[in-house]
């Protein structure tokens, strides 16, 4: 009964052992280092568990120094209103395969805010350009946009929706 209980116990071993040589095989490095370091706890010094273990769990470190190091360039990019970079630092981060990324919630929510600045920019800059052409209807609608949503142009966009409300005062005045 000991014996088969052993060799039960020994092809448990062998067996966490290929998954983890499988999982280290397809870059599923943080399984592969949770299971190396059960097969080594178990039994230490198993076949190349040392070497594969110390491979793996080095992996896993360097990806999470990296998630953190590209989500801090990604913040200092945001905070200096450099969205391209910033955008592109937070899509790096997102691709480290990590199974419980730290920064995800926080990436997606600046993704997102990146996402809103940008299209403020563009429909401020589609404003004040349609504004210069004297496109002042169009222009309207681009400023009113800008100014719903409360960005950091939301007031200058207000100033200009006050020109265009100038502007057409004195259109009708003339007209009369």
């Amino acid at each position: 009964l000991l014996g088969a209980l052993s060799a039960r116990g020994q092809d448990e071993l062998e067996q966490r052992y290929q998954e983890a040589i499988e999982s280290f095989s397809s870059a599923r490095m943080e399984d592969a280092c949770e299971l190396l370091q059960q097969v080594e706890k178990e039994k230490p010094g198993y076949k190349q568990t040392k070497t594969y273990l110390n491979a793996a769990c080095s992996q896993v470190k360097r990806m999470v120094q990296m998630e953190e190091s590209l989500y801090n360039e990604g913040v200092q990019f945001l905070n200096q209103s450099r969205f391209d970079d910033a955008k592109q630092k937070f899509e790096q981060v997102n691709k480290i395969p990590l199974k419980n990324p730290k920064y995800r919630s926080q990436i997606n929510r600046h993704l997102k805010e990146i996402d809103s600045r940008l299209n403020e920019d563009r429909l401020f800059d589609e404003g004040t350009k349609l504004f210069a052409e004297g496109k002042h209807a169009e222009a309207r609608g681009r400023f009113s946009q800008v100014s719903q949503g409360g960005g950091p142009k939301a007031a200058n966009a207000r100033e200009y929706l006050a020109k265009i409300e100038e502007a057409d005062r004195r259109q009708r005045a003339a007209d009369e």
